[in-house]
């Protein structure tokens, strides 16, 4: 059995569970299927074939690249477009303005910096005017990724922090550019009260940055929705959700113990009313404390 398959089979995910996850891009993508006239995607790395299989079903031609022998013959099987190759050396053999869509899902924590730089310049390259993109890694803003989970898998290198990876795209060339945290647990936001352990390990365990090519302003327009919305969760977002409640209870600590207060003092102006009275010198007694 090869290694990184049955790695991948094991820590990665099913299949059905990966290609859930998967869905949430596409939406943003969409929009070019009626905007360029062969919508395709390229997946780097795209081991098991879940997204190549998802894009299939949504009208987009996909071709995958991958240089691990038995991810190819998986996705052969699956009647996937594949080649097996290393994804810079497949991308030096593409005409430009060739892909509407290019992605890599949990590949450049593979590859070296310079490799990183290289790519990024090879898909500007290779992207139609208006194409998308997608670039998914493990994110270190989540503590148990960056000190635990990252390791686990013996081949990855080096996290890269998302602001890196957004300032490449940038240097690049490409136009537009978003970081979306994503797949982390939707229930922590339900609970009445946040733990430390949700400070520590509840951020979005994974992120993507999306960087669009320059296209016409038709074009742009049309796919700029997803630029204004809010994803995900940061460990920053946790850590001020998580003050905030303590400060309430603070809050509310101190109004309980101020209407104690209040209380026993009545209660003691109450007995000390009730002495003088039961001492017979109310009248002469009482004026001290009125």
């Amino acid at each position: 059995m090869n290694f990184y398959k049955n790695f991948e089979d094991n820590f990665r995910g099913s299949e059905k569970s990966v290609t859930e996850r998967l869905r949430f891009y596409i939406p943003i993508i969409n929009p070019l299927i009626n905007l360029h006239n062969y919508p395709n995607v390229l997946d780097l790395g795209c081991g098991r074939g879940e997204w190549l299989a998802l894009v299939k079903e949504h009208d987009f031609d996909g071709y995958g690249v991958d240089s691990n022998s038995e991810m190819i013959e998986s996705c052969n099987l699956k009647r996937l477009k594949v080649y097996e190759s290393n994804a810079i050396d497949y991308l030096q053999t593409l005409e430009s303005n060739s892909f509407s869509v290019i992605s890599s899902f949990h590949m450049i924590e593979h590859i070296s910096f310079h490799d990183l730089v290289n790519l990024l310049k090879l898909c500007l390259r290779v992207l139609k005017p208006g194409g998308f993109l997608i670039m998914e890694t493990p994110n270190p803003d989540n503590i148990r990724v960056a000190t635990n989970n990252f390791y686990i898998d013996p081949t990855h290198l080096r996290p890269v922090p998302a602001d890196l990876l957004k300032y490449l795209t940038t240097v690049a060339g490409f136009d537009k550019q978003i970081i979306i945290p994503m797949n982390e647990d939707k229930a922590i936001l339900k609970k009445d009260r946040l733990t430390i352990v949700d400070i520590l390990f509840g951020a979005s365990p994974d992120y993507a940055v999306i960087a669009q090519k320059r296209g016409s302003d038709l074009l742009m327009s049309a796919t700029e929705d997803f630029y204004t919305k809010s994803y995900g969760l940061t460990t920053h977002q946790l850590a001020e959700i998580y003050t905030n409640q303590i400060e309430l209870e603070m809050q509310n600590f101190r109004k309980v113990n101020e209407k104690i207060n209040r209380l026993t003092h009545l209660k003691i102006y109450r007995f000390l009313k009730y002495l003088y009275v039961k001492s017979g010198s109310f009248k002469n007694k009482f004026k001290l404390l009125s």
